[in-house]
């Protein structure tokens, strides 16, 4: 029996089902109550036409009649007949994509369908893949950052040099199960206050860490933000997640992302998503290949 389920809302991770879709030996699987999309290539017809029998719905049966009723909890349609179902499709040797198309894996109903008892007791040695916490064979996680916080994360034995410790926390108000590599993106989006030449710049940093180094970080700030922008910068691993840190680059009442290793790669042109989201694996680096 192949052993991996990617439970997968489109509307975030639509790339990912279609680089794992790459792979012959991969099902998807239909979970929507309802096969429509207001984006026309993720209708139930139009992966019918893209994937031919590699495409199943089972709306019928692994649907949530709770999906368009407020506040409602998930309802299941007929779940020991859908995994039943599943379980088929993977004696017969295929990697099953479980799709609906939720941004948030946590709050669909294809998280009630892997947590459910006839789930677990049906599948019980199944690998669930989760995109935004999980490795992804083929992808490499990524994470998007402002300018210009990248910037001072990919200077940090510079910050040692004028005497500040090296931004090894990256702060978020989600957490993630994810551990491994990972890719440093620069956002579109900048904290245009913080670049150099902007007078709340200068008093920023030197509020945060007094007048004279405050002026020297000042002076590590990007002067062009543009050639910043949009793309992979860097890449480190990411090794826990914590609540609380004693390191000055926390915020409190947020999520540190610790990161280990980090070292800036030749600028890639990418764009980036929210969350953790991932580049082809074969993207190219300062050393080559990551």
């Amino acid at each position: 029996m192949a052993n991996r389920i990617y439970p997968i809302g489109y509307s975030s991770y639509g790339y990912v089902i279609n680089h794992l879709m790459d792979n012959e030996r991969t099902f998807l699987i239909d979970a929507r109550k309802v096969a429509y999309s207001k984006m026309p290539e993720w209708t139930g017809e139009a992966l019918k036409a893209k994937y031919c029998n590699r495409y199943r719905y089972a709306g019928a049966y692994l649907g949530n009649m709770a999906y368009n009723v407020e506040g409602a909890p998930h309802k299941i349609a007929n779940i020991q007949v859908g995994v039943q179902g599943l379980r088929r499709y993977l004696d017969d040797g295929y990697d099953l994509i479980l799709m609906c198309g939720c941004s948030n894996y946590h709050n669909c109903h294809l998280h009630t369908i892997v947590e459910h008892e006839v789930f677990q007791g049906a599948l019980p040695e199944v690998e669930v893949i989760i995109p935004g916490e999980s490795v992804i064979d083929g992808m490499t996680a990524a994470i998007s950052i402002r300018q210009p916080w990248l910037c001072i994360m990919l200077n940090g034995p510079l910050l040692q040099q004028i005497g500040i410790p090296p931004k090894e926390i990256e702060n978020r108000q989600w957490a993630t199960e994810y551990r491994g590599e990972l890719l440093l993106h620069a956002g579109k989006t900048v904290d245009s206050d913080l670049f150099d030449g902007k007078l709340l710049s200068s008093y920023y940093w030197t509020r945060k860490f007094g007048v004279e180094v405050g002026k020297q970080l000042h002076a590590l700030m990007p002067h062009g933000k543009d050639e910043y922008q949009r793309g992979i910068l860097g890449r480190c691993l990411l090794t826990d997640v914590v609540e609380w840190s004693e390191s000055c680059w926390y915020v409190s009442d947020q999520y540190g992302l610790v990161l280990e290793s980090i070292e800036a790669v030749d600028p890639i042109a990418c764009n980036g998503h929210r969350g953790l989201f991932y580049a082809p694996k074969g993207i190219a680096s300062s050393d080559g290949i990551l």
